[in-house]
């Protein structure tokens, strides 16, 4: 037996023209909003809980401070890394071969001790 269409329940394409325009336009109002939202958040509500980026600030801070600090201060990897122009490949290579000191860990992290960079740099100009 056919299927019988029911012609007063069928959706004209003026409708779902008219429909999808609604729809669309709702969408790009939401899309307008959030974008406006991100525009008035400042830089720091932007990175908050971006701890690679924050980490990557403090060892510049560190790397321009590095000789006034103490040689029994501590640096991590990224502090080297600035130092030496190197990258973490490069410095982790040149610590098996004994150029660079080798790192202590420290709450699970990596630290050198300063006066032993500073030791490493002076023996590697020499």
């Amino acid at each position: 037996m056919p299927m019988r269409v029911n012609k007063a329940a069928s959706v004209s394409d003026d409708a779902l023209v008219m429909l999808a325009s609604q729809f669309a336009s709702a969408l790009v109002g939401e899309l307008r909003a959030q974008l406006s939202r991100d525009a008035q958040q400042t830089p720091a509500e932007t990175l908050r809980g971006n701890k690679t980026r924050q980490a990557k600030g403090r060892a510049f801070e560190l790397f321009k401070a590095f000789d006034q600090l103490p040689d029994d201060a501590y640096v991590p990897l990224d502090v080297l890394l600035l130092l030496e122009s190197i990258s973490r490949a490069t410095a982790y290579r040149r610590i098996r071969a004994g150029i660079l000191p080798h790192p202590e860990c420290r709450g699970g992290t990596v630290r050198f001790r300063v006066g032993a960079l500073r030791a490493a740099r002076t023996a590697a100009n020499a």
